[in-house]
Formats: structure tokens, C-alpha cells, sequence
């Protein structure tokens, strides 16, 4: 019997058995959209997405502690401007290295230079090499550069949505002068902008962190109000190098101490498990983590499925046994099985698949801020872009796992049915 025939039947069969074919569709549907959401967040968190393309060889330094034995005194807090220009800056083994200086308020307004209209933007104070690590499409005009840093030179880069906000277009924007909090920046470059699920590398505005006042002022040794995002390609050496600067500052005075613990971070390690002070993360330590919900959303899906399924070939028990009186064969009756359940469940996955998108799409992207400690759920005005929304691989391979393990959960009662006698399913 050809495909087509089979295909024919199934489609027959789906009609035939409303009630049975929307529960099964229904089931599936689910099953399908809890996994695609499920794989799509981790997938946010760990994929190279633009303009996060180097994450695999992206480490974070965010915090350093610092102690007075005398006295008691404990401080854990950020990086200090003297660790970061004297030492970090110097890294050997680090192929990019670039600050950011946190401020308190981590959302300022920028006024049009002659309205003064206001619109409220999330600002980034970082350095010329932020550009390297994350490779941002410029629609326009460049980064700024070492001697805007060093010169502390009122200068922005700015996204497209921000041009169209502040300019009405998103070219024509470099070169013109804006106010950020009633002071002028000139904008020098338009990048595309990325999605704001993306935190480390996400801004409506980035300036040389020169331009704010207090940048280098350190509280205590090292202690100040950077952090800072390093590319390498060997992480144990450049843990190596940067305990090394600890180690020495020790050793050259002995009224405080400095901890950098296990500093810096991987992206995969930050992303899996912020709290983890180890660094080490492997592929096989992330599913385990996560064995639980995979069981959760894939396992008692098909095993109600299964066991649905099984009910339903009670049911049609004489079908099968008249069938197989007039010279029908088992694998014939088991390929018409399959591909029955193959039928509902390409249906299901299709609808599973509109309900992510739908989900998605209504709720601005917040769905995807699950299990992601780094994201602050209300920064996803532009949460959705291409890269997310439409990322082929992650939306097959969940449909895959799907449809392989629904056609799992009817084989097994489909083949008991088949391999009954004729009087026994005639009975």
C-alpha cells in the first residue's frame, strides 16, 4: 500500500473520530508547546544570538570581596577602576577585554536638542573594546573610540529604535546632538539593535563610561563600580593569570585582602547557574538539572497518550480482526496505525507550534524571562527579535522529540493489537 493511501486513511480516520482525534490533537499540542517554550528559553540563554555570537568563549568578572583582618571589616562588591585600568586591561591571555560602570540608576532620559521631548532609554557606560566582543551591525557611522574613552568625549552610539524615537528615522541620526539627562552627546553611530532578552549586551544608548563623574573612584583596593566582560580562548589560563593578580596584591602588604573567587565566569556557567561559584558546566550536568521537567513535559504526556491510544484499539478490536480475515497482514495493520497517530500528531505539533508563537507575541516576550535570573521581566519592549522568533533548528528538534516519542507511545499498544488472533479479536 503507497503513502498516499495511507495518508488517505488516516485523514478518514481523524474525521471519523472527532472526539478521539481532539483530545489526542489537544494533548500533543500541549505537550509540544510546554517543550518548544522550555527549549527555546534555554536556548536565549545559551545560543550565540546577535549580538552575542561569542558567547562560548565569553567570561564575566563581576565582583570582588575585600577584607580587613584587623579590623573585621568585609566589603563584596564590583570592581574597582584601578583593578580594571592597572590589570585587567593587561590580561595576556585574554583576547578582548572591556569594562562597563554600573550606575545607580539604570535607566536615564535623553530630551530631542530642540523639543525637549523625553524618552526614557536603558544607557550603557562601556569602552571602545565592547564593540569587539559584541560585533553590532552598524546601519551607520562607528564605535567611539580609545581617545573618546580617554578624553571623556560626549559621545553615543545609539540603536535604530532610539533614532526613530529621537530623530524619526533611523539613518541621517550620526553627527546630530542629543541631550542625555540636559547634557549634549553627539551620536557617532546607529546600530541594529538586539533583543533585550540579551542582558549583557543590551542598551538604547552606550557612551565611554568617562562621561559620568566618579568612574575611577574605588571605595576600598579594588572594590569600585565595574564590571567587566573578557573574550579567551583558554578559561583555565586566564583564571590562572587573574588569581595571580590577587595573589600579588597579597603578598605586597598585609593590611587587607582581596578574593576574586572563582572568577571570571563562563557565559555557560553564568547562564545555567548564576548562584554557582564553580565554573566548570557541562552539557551532561545541564539535562540533569533539567531531567525532571523533560520527564514532566515529554514522558506523562505519551504515557496518557499511550495509554488513550490503547483504549481506543479496544475499540476498534473487530475492525482489525475482520481486516485481518480477509488477508491482511500485521505490519499492514501497523503501518495503517502509525501512521493514523503520525497524522494527529503533525496536526498537534503544528497547533503546539502556533500556541509559542501566539504566546510569545502576546505577552511581549516575558514568557521567555523563566528560569533566566538575569533579565529583568519588564525590560522586553523589544524581547522578539528574528534570531528568537524564528530559530529553525530549536523549533524542529523539540517537534522531532516530540513525534518520535508520540510514535513511541502508540506502537506499543497498536503492536499488542495486531499480534491478537482473529477469534480473539472477532470475540
Amino acid at each position: 500500500m503507497s503513502i498516499t493511501t495511507y495518508f488517505k486513511q488516516a485523514w478518514r480516520m481523524m474525521f471519523a473520530n472527532k472526539l478521539f482525534s481532539a483530545i489526542y490533537i489537544s494533548g500533543t499540542a500541549l505537550a509540544i508547546a510546554t517543550t518548544t517554550l522550555f527549549a527555546v528559553i534555554y536556548y536565549v540563554k545559551i545560543a550565540p544570538i546577535y549580538p552575542e555570537t561569542n558567547r562560548m568563549q565569553t567570561y564575566y568578572f563581576r565582583s570582588v570581596q575585600w577584607s580587613e583582618p584587623a579590623s573585621g571589616r568585609l566589603m563584596q562588591s564590583r570592581l574597582g577602576y584601578e583593578l580594571v585600568k592597572d590589570h585587567l586591561y593587561k590580561l595576556k591571555t585574554a583576547t578582548n577585554v572591556s569594562a562597563t560602570y554600573e550606575m545607580w540608576d539604570p535607566q536615564i532620559y535623553l530630551q530631542h536638542p530642540e523639543t525637549l521631548q523625553e524618552i526614557k532609554v536603558t544607557p550603557r557606560l562601556t569602552d571602545p573594546a565592547f564593540f569587539k566582543i559584541y560585533p553590532f551591525r552598524f546601519i551607520e557611522g562607528k564605535p567611539f573610540t580609545e581617545e573618546d574613552l580617554s578624553t571623556g568625549r560626549r559621545v553615543a552610539v545609539i540603536t535604530d529604535c532610539t533614532a526613530r524615537r529621537m530623530f524619526g528615522s533611523e539613518t541621517g541620526a550620526v553627527g546630530k546632538t542629543m541631550k542625555i539627562n540636559f547634557r549634549d552627546f553627539r551620536v557617532v553611530g546607529v546600530i541594529e539593535s538586539g533583543s533585550s532578552l540579551m542582558s549583557d549586551s543590551y542598551a538604547d544608548v552606550m557612551m565611554p563610561y568617562s562621561t559620568e563623574k566618579g568612574y575611577d573612584l574605588d571605595r576600598e583596593a579594588f572594590v569600585g563600580s565595574m564590571v567587566v566582560t573578557i573574550t579567551a580562548s583558554d578559561g583555565d589560563a586566564l583564571r590562572k593569570e587573574i588569581s595571580e593578580i590577587a595573589r600579588r596584591r597579597n603578598n605586597s602588604q598585609s593590611r587587607y585582602e582581596v578574593d576574586f573567587f572563582d572568577y571570571p565566569k563562563s557565559h555557560l556557567a553564568w547562564a545555567v547557574n548564576p548562584s554557582n561559584v564553580e565554573d566548570y558546566v557541562s552539557w551532561k550536568s545541564i539535562l540533569r538539572q533539567n531531567l525532571l521537567v523533560v520527564l514532566v513535559l515529554l514522558v506523562v504526556p505519551a504515557l496518557n497518550l499511550s495509554g488513550l491510544i490503547s483504549s481506543r484499539m479496544e475499540m476498534r478490536s473487530s475492525e482489525l480482526g475482520v481486516r485481518r480475515s480477509f488477508g491482511a497482514t500485521r505490519p499492514r495493520l501497523l503501518g495503517q496505525v502509525l501512521w493514523e497517530n503520525l497524522l494527529l500528531t503533525m496536526v498537534g505539533g503544528v497547533v503546539g507550534l502556533m500556541i509559542v508563537w501566539t504566546a510569545l507575541w502576546a505577552t511581549s516576550g516575558s514568557l521567555l524571562t523563566l528560569l533566566n535570573e538575569e533579565v529583568n521581566p519588564t525590560a522586553t519592549a523589544s524581547a522578539l527579535s528574528s534570531d528568537i522568533l524564528f530559530a529553525p533548528a530549536v523549533f524542529a528538534a523539540a517537534f522531532l522529540l516530540c513525534v518520535i516519542l508520540n510514535l513511541l507511545s502508540a506502537m506499543i499498544p497498536a503492536w499488542i493489537s495486531v499480534r491478537k488472533q482473529v477469534t480473539e479479536c472477532l470475540r
